[in-house]
Order: C-alpha cells, then sequence, then structure tokens
C-alpha cells in the first residue's frame, strides 16, 4: 500500500467543553500573531510606532476575517443559501484571501489616512508578515483536508477524498515562505527604490504562484467557466505593473527622519511629559503601568467591576479672593490672552495629581494601573446657545509648565474651536461618524470598542483626546451661571475623577484670627473613584487645591517642582 508523504490528520486540535477546536483556527490565529510581531518589528525602521501596528490590525484583522469570509460565501452561495447559520461556521474552512486581503487593505488605507501617512509605507511594512501569514495559514487547509489539487502519482502526494492528489496548499506555503524572505531581503540590501515596491512585489510573485497552482486545484471558485482566482491574480499583476510605473518616479521618503504625528484635532500635548514614560513591562497597558494594589482595593475591582458602583463624592467651598487677585494682575502682565478661575482650578488640579500620584490611579479589567501622564480634559461650548455643539478638549501638561503655558493653551484652542460651529476633526468627527452608523451596526461596534476597551486594547485614533480617558474630567459650570452639582463617573474608559466647578459668589468667612470677612469664594464638587486611595488620601488632595487658591503664586512654579505644602 503506497504511503502518502504526509499522514491523513484530524482537524481537530483538542476539545474545550465539548466543543471542537480545530487546527485550521489555530494556524490562522498563529500566523496572524506572527505577522503583526514582524510588523511590530519592522515599525521603526518605517517611522513608525510600533503601537501603530497594534491599533491597525484591531481593525484590519477582523474585517479582514469578516471580508474573506463574505467573499467565499458570495461564489459559494448555493452552499449556504439553504442553512444561512453555516454562514458564521468557519471552524471548517471557508476563507479566501482575496477577500481578505481587499477589506484589510481598504481598511487599512482608512487608518492610514487618517494618521496621515500614506497606505504603500504601511503596506510595505507589512507585506512579508502578509506573507509569513499565509505560509502558516494554509497548513489550516492540511488539516481540513481541503484546498487540494488533483490526482498525482508524484510521491510527496497526501491522501484525501479516498485517493492521491497534488498537496497544493503546501506549493503555496512554501512559496509564500520564500516571498517573506526575499522581501525581507530586498529591504535589509537597500534595494527598496520607491514607496510601495515592496508590497507589489509581494502582489506580483503571489499573483504568479496562486496562477499557476490555482489550475491543480479541485475546488476553485468559478465565475461562469473561469476560474475567478486566476482571473484576479491576473489583474493584480497588470494593475500592479501599472502602479510601479506609476511610483518609481516618486522620490523614497527618509523614513528615519521621520516624526509620526497624529491629528488628534483638540489636544494639547506637551513634549516634556516623555520624560516621565518608563519602559512597559509584561500586564502593564499602553496607557498605564500595573500596580500591585493592597489586599482590600484589588478584592474590590472584583467585587464592584464598575466604577459607577465605587463613587464618592466630595464638596468643599474654596475661598478665591486671593486668587481673583492674583488673575487680575496677570491679565494686566498679557492683555492677548486672559487667564480665569477655571484656568488657575486646572493647573490646580494638574499640580494636585502631580504631587499625589494615587489620584492618576484608575481600575480597569478588574486591575489597577498607573498613568505615565497627567491628563486633564473638559467640554467647550462652540457658541452659548441651545443646540450649538460641543467640542471635546483634553490637555496633557509637562512638568515645565505652569499657569501661564496652561492657560494660554487653552485659549488659543478655545478660540480655535469656536471659529467653526461643527467639528472639524479629532474625537468629535470620530463621534460624527458612529452616529451615522446603522442602529445594528453601531451595536455591534459598540460592544466591541467596550470588549477592547476592558482589556485595554482599544486603538490609540479611539482613545487619544477622547475625556472618558482622562486623569480629570471637569466641567466649568459656573461659566453658564450654574452651581456645582454632583456629576457622574463612566464605566466606559479609564476616568476617575470628575470635578464640577460653580459660580463665583461672595460668602461670609471665619477668617483665622476669629473675625468675619465677606469673601470670594467657588463652590467645588468632585466625584471620585474610591478604589484608587481612601478618603483620607482625598480629603488632603483637596486641602492642597484650597491651599493654592489661598497662596495662588505656587501656580507660577513649574509643575515639577514642588509646592512645598506641609500634609498636616
Amino acid at each position: 500500500m503506497r504511503t502518502p508523504f504526509l499522514p491523513v490528520p484530524d482537524p481537530v486540535a483538542f476539545r474545550v467543553f465539548g466543543l471542537d477546536i480545530r487546527w485550521y483556527g489555530i494556524l490562522i490565529v498563529c500566523g496572524m500573531i506572527l505577522a503583526v510581531w514582524l510588523g511590530m518589528k519592522r515599525a521603526p525602521k518605517y517611522g513608525v510606532d510600533p503601537e501603530r501596528v497594534l491599533d491597525l490590525v484591531l481593525w484590519a484583522i477582523p474585517l479582514g476575517v469578516v471580508g474573506a469570509r463574505v467573499y467565499y460565501v458570495i461564489f459559494e452561495w448555493a452552499r449556504y443559501k439553504d442553512d444561512l447559520l453555516q454562514i458564521f461556521n468557519v471552524r471548517g474552512g471557508g476563507l479566501a484571501i482575496h477577500g481578505g486581503l481587499i477589506v484589510g487593505i481598504f481598511t487599512s488605507f482608512i487608518i492610514a489616512r487618517r494618521w496621515g501617512q500614506t497606505i504603500w509605507r504601511w503596506m510595505d511594512m507589512l507585506s512579508p508578515g502578509i506573507a509569513l501569514a499565509q505560509a502558516i495559514g494554509r497548513w489550516g487547509n492540511y488539516f481540513n483536508s481541503e484546498a487540494h489539487g488533483g490526482p498525482t502519482d508524484l510521491p510527496w502526494a497526501i491522501y484525501a477524498d479516498g485517493e492521491f492528489v497534488h498537496p497544493t496548499f503546501l506549493y503555496e506555503s512554501i512559496w509564500c515562505l520564500l516571498i517573506c524572505f526575499f522581501l525581507l531581503w530586498f529591504d535589509a540590501k537597500g534595494k527598496k527604490k520607491f514607496e510601495g515596491q515592496i508590497f507589489l512585489l509581494y502582489g506580483i510573485l503571489y499573483s504568479v504562484e496562486r496562477f499557476f497552482v490555482e489550475s491543480l486545484r479541485t475546488d476553485s471558485l468559478y465565475i461562469g467557466p473561469l476560474r475567478q482566482a486566476q482571473m484576479i491574480s491576473l489583474g493584480i499583476i497588470a494593475a500592479a505593473l501599472i502602479v510601479w510605473a506609476i511610483l518609481r518616479k516618486r522620490p523614497l521618503p527618509d523614513y528615519a527622519a521621520s516624526i509620526e504625528t497624529q491629528n488628534t484635532g483638540t489636544e494639547i500635548r506637551s513634549s516634556s511629559m516623555a520624560e516621565n514614560q518608563t519602559k512597559r513591562k509584561f500586564g502593564d497597558r499602553r496607557d498605564g503601568r500595573y500596580v500591585k494594589a493592597p489586599g482590600l482595593q484589588t478584592v474590590m475591582g472584583y467585587l464592584f467591576p464598575k466604577r459607577t458602583d465605587c463613587e464618592v463624592y466630595l464638596h468643599t467651598t474654596i475661598d478665591v479672593t486671593e486668587l481673583q487677585r492674583f488673575i487680575e494682575k496677570k491679565n494686566a502682565e498679557h492683555p492677548d490672552y486672559k487667564t480665569t478661575i477655571f484656568h488657575c482650578i486646572v493647573t490646580a488640579c494638574a499640580r494636585m495629581v502631580r504631587e499625589r500620584p494615587l489620584m492618576n490611579r484608575f481600575i480597569q479589567g478588574y486591575r489597577m494601573y498607573e498613568r505615565d501622564e497627567i491628563s486633564l480634559a473638559f467640554v467647550a461650548k462652540r457658541r452659548f446657545a441651545d443646540g450649538a455643539e460641543e467640542a471635546l478638549m483634553f490637555l496633557v501638561p509637562g512638568d515645565t509648565d505652569n499657569i501661564d503655558d496652561v492657560s494660554r493653551r487653552i485659549v488659543g484652542e478655545v478660540r480655535e474651536t469656536r471659529k467653526s460651529e461643527h467639528s472639524t476633526g479629532g474625537v468629535d468627527e470620530l463621534l460624527d461618524k458612529f452616529a451615522a452608523l446603522p442602529r445594528l451596526i453601531l451595536i455591534f461596534a459598540i460592544r466591541i470598542i467596550r470588549w477592547l476597551d476592558f482589556w485595554g486594547v482599544n486603538p490609540k485614533f479611539l482613545t487619544d483626546g477622547d475625556p472618558n480617558y482622562s486623569t480629570v474630567f471637569l466641567s466649568n459650570l459656573g461659566s453658564i451661571k450654574v452651581p456645582a452639582v454632583y456629576h457622574h463617573l463612566n464605566n466606559y474608559g479609564t476616568n476617575s475623577i470628575m470635578v464640577t466647578i460653580g459660580t463665583i459668589h461672595k460668602e461670609e468667612i471665619l477668617m483665622p484670627d476669629g473675625h468675619k470677612e465677606i469673601r470670594d469664594v467657588v463652590d467645588l464638587g468632585a466625584t471620585l473613584d474610591e478604589r484608587i486611595a481612601d478618603g483620607f488620601y482625598f480629603g488632603r488632595s483637596l486641602k492642597l487645591i484650597e491651599h493654592i487658591a489661598a497662596n495662588p503664586e505656587i501656580l507660577d512654579k513649574p509643575l515639577g517642582e514642588p509646592s512645598g505644602y506641609l500634609y498636616q
């Protein structure tokens, strides 16, 4: 009896609670993981933050899988039209690589454009990884006994469907592995002459192999009498040669000298905060370092996983008489922009968090984390009118910043925002796009985003500039003549401190020497997540803000310089 080149496989790797876990899915996932890893390793060479690769693939891979399945189902509709539920059963195979590539590349194009980068840079960077993922994923076809060729007497034939056949999965796996190595060599030797060349080489080399190997397969998808994979392969080769002729005239960018930037619309970030960044360890998130919390706080994270179940509300009245005099003097010095009580409280909150690091913690996914940077957020009305849109503002001060820096940035950004009555970019524009989605799609998208949020893997373009991911979220209710009131926290995001600021008014105050005096005061409300610290720590933190209001010259100091306040 003839022995097959490879043994007849069992498609099931193992079972979990009666559910078959197939090799097909395991190998597909392994290929994706290695592709992402290779892309992250290559990212610095292309002037890209490796974290961006994760941000992109969190969208491109799931949507690419959907595209691969939809593509396959369209051409095999007769198999699924009588049992539509089988469309969702991908464990047994049925993913078309061309469909996955089309949707994945289109998704990458949209995201790269949003980041102000070309799709060619990204595809050059990711193409070797895509070839590697295909080389590994094709072995899933072997375990499913699918995507093989017709009968053959060759010594490397495999046994499937009762006969010895061409192992077309093996041909493609070897070829894709060679493509991966060739592209890495081509790039490493500096042979790349224009942006997009690596990707076009991948498209041409893969399509040549696919055209010839497809002629051996017995399960091809057809468009009439023609094999669609061969038609698409010829189309890709032709298109790649045309694009090659166009792109080859363009100069190759200097990736090493490029500095990646992202348009976040209303985010005001100070570069000095980079000095506080520490190298991430296993268990850390992109937006925070994992902190081993005391037993009580650890257990509370599991007993009360929702932030809104652990709110504590503090209310205080702050004497701002000295602060008012300080502001008058400041505004006389720089009439081009006006410092306000709000600017002073924002700066005081930043200093409070800087000196009281537990206030910069959050709990998400049952774990406690501490941010590397201090961030403050608020909402600005584009016009003081009913129905006027709101803009989300996000401030990340640095250790060298003081009240002048904070005030100048806030004034500048608010002025820029109010030039238009509608959102012009950043989180505001992203929210508008989400709101335009059909209801069922929006529900599904939000559920995915909340799941990603729980595990701390939401893409940067969803979290950067979002107040729900700030250290302190402030609401200046005094600007609309409303008193400071309680404002809830949100379960979405990582924000653990909500501060409301009321109107400035007169109130009789008992002075330290015992006499009473009418002073300018403002009410301050703070809603906090009691899991990040205890009430004693919260109380002392508020006392620091009161001390700054009484000694406003502290605001002139850089945030990195201690206030000198004695916590007694």
